[in-house]
């Protein structure tokens, strides 16, 4: 009983954690674009950056809405860690 009980609550922790991982996909040019994802909510909050940035400029703001929302930071074509060789 104390193991199965201690199980379950490892269990409900690890489940309780926002999901949170940084991915790639590949724009139709063949750059590759880097992007985070956190939070588990049913809507979705898409944050660009600007010139001379990249996706961690959104770091603060990701963490807060992350709480309520899933939110997605994305590195641009030749910023952060995002391809640089457009064609």
């Amino acid at each position: 009983m104390r193991l199965t009980l201690f199980t379950l609550l490892i269990c409900v922790c690890a489940s309780a954690q926002p999901t949170r991982y940084s991915a790639y996909t590949t724009s139709d040019d063949g750059v590759q674009i880097v992007y985070d994802v956190q939070g588990d909510g049913a809507v979705a909050i898409v944050l660009v950056h600007g010139w001379s940035c990249d996706r961690t400029y959104w770091s603060g703001q990701s963490a807060a809405l992350a709480k309520k929302y899933k939110v997605v930071a994305i590195d641009l074509a030749g910023h952060g860690g995002s391809g640089i060789q457009r064609k």
